[in-house]
C-alpha cells in the first residue's frame, strides 16, 4: 500500500494584490514559507534577489511583493521572518509570524518539532532576510564571499539615487564596509584608468570615499557607546536585556533599518529602552561626544509604532 504523500513544509499561495504603476488589481502566487531542506532551488532564488518578483499582467511593470515569509533551516535551528516595515504594530507582527509558524509546525513529523522552533528571529522585509543568509554564507566560503563582494560592489557602482544608495548599503553592509569591498574598488579604479574608463573610475573612487567613511562612522558610534555603557555600569536587569536592540540600531546604515530595529523591541521593554537612551545621552552631553549625542537624540525622536 503507497504511503500518504508528506505535506510539504514550503507553502505558496495566491495574494490579491494592486500594481503600484498602473493601479490595476492582480492575482499572484507568493512564498510564505521556505524549508531550506525541501526547497534549496528557492533558496538560491531568494540569494539572487528573484524571490515573490512578480510582473504586472497589464502594464509589464515588474517588482517584488511585500508580503512576510518565514525561513527555516533545520541543520542550523534557525527560523527566520522577513517582516514588511509597513506591519508596525507589535501584536500584528506576531500574530503573522504565529500564523506562519503555525503552517510550518503542523507540515513537520512529530520528531522534528524540536525547542528551537518557538525563537523566531525577525528582520526587516525580504532584502534583510536575504542580507543574513549572505552573511551565513560568506562566513563559510571565501570564493563566496569574493563572489558576493563583487556582486554588492556592482549594484553600489549603478546607484542612481540616495534612496538607492540607502538600500543598497543596508542589504550589503557587511559586505561593503570590509576590507574586500575596497580591494575591489581599488581593483576598478586601475583597470578603468588602463581602459580609459574616466567615469567608471570616478565612480569607483567616490565609492571607496563614502565607504571608508560609513566605516569611520559606525566604529566611532560603536567606541562611543562602549566608553558610555561603561561609565553608566552597572546596568539593571532590564536595561541589560535591551542593550543589544541598542546596538542593532547603532550598527545600521540606513534609516528603516534602524526604525525596523525600534519598532521590534517588545512593548514591555520599551521603556526600560527609552530610559536607557535617556541616560546614555545625558552622559554623552556630560563627556562632550557630540556624535553620539546626535545619535542618540535621534533614536529618541522614532516613533514607537
Amino acid at each position: 500500500m503507497q504511503e500518504d504523500r508528506a505535506t510539504p513544509r514550503s507553502r505558496q499561495e495566491a495574494a490579491e494584490l494592486e500594481c503600484p504603476t498602473c493601479g490595476q488589481p492582480f492575482t499572484a502566487e507568493v512564498w510564505l514559507v521556505i524549508d531550506k531542506r525541501e526547497r534549496p532551488d528557492l533558496v538560491h532564488t531568494l540569494l539572487d534577489g528573484e524571490l515573490n518578483v512578480m510582473c504586472c499582467p497589464h502594464c509589464g511593470a515588474e517588482g517584488g511583493i511585500n508580503h512576510p515569509m518565514l525561513y527555516h533551516d533545520a541543520e542550523r535551528e534557525q527560523l527566520l521572518c522577513a517582516m514588511p516595515l509597513t506591519i508596525q504594530s507589535a501584536d500584528a507582527a506576531r500574530e503573522l509570524v504565529g500564523e506562519l509558524l503555525q503552517s510550518l509546525v503542523a507540515a513537520l513529523p512529530a520528531k522534528e518539532r524540536k525547542p528551537y522552533l518557538a525563537e523566531v528571529e525577525v528582520v526587516p522585509e525580504l532584502d534583510g532576510l536575504r542580507a543574513a543568509l549572505i552573511e551565513q554564507a560568506i562566513s563559510a566560503d571565501a570564493v563566496i564571499e569574493d563572489r558576493m563582494v563583487a556582486l554588492a560592489v556592482g549594484e553600489l557602482l549603478n546607484v542612481t539615487g540616495e534612496l538607492t544608495f540607502g538600500r543598497v548599503m543596508a542589504e550589503h553592509r557587511k559586505l561593503l564596509l570590509s576590507d574586500r569591498a575596497e580591494v575591489a574598488l581599488d581593483d576598478i579604479a586601475q583597470g578603468a584608468r588602463a581602459t580609459g574608463d574616466r567615469e567608471l573610475r570616478r565612480r569607483a573612487q567616490e565609492a571607496k570615499a563614502v565607504l571608508s567613511r560609513f566605516r569611520s562612522t559606525l566604529h566611532a558610534r560603536q567606541v562611543a557607546l562602549a566608553v558610555l555603557l561603561d561609565d553608566l555600569a552597572p546596568l539593571s536587569d532590564a536595561e541589560v536585556a535591551v542593550v543589544p536592540a541598542l546596538h542593532t540600531m547603532l550598527e545600521a546604515v540606513d534609516p528603516q533599518e534602524v526604525y525596523a530595529a525600534r519598532i521590534a523591541v517588545a512593548p514591555e521593554q520599551r521603556p526600560s529602552l527609552d530610559a536607557l537612551i535617556e541616560r546614555l545621552a545625558q552622559q554623552a552631553a556630560a563627556e562632550h561626544q557630540p556624535e553620539a549625542l546626535a545619535f542618540l537624540y535621534n533614536l529618541q525622536l522614532l516613533p514607537q509604532q
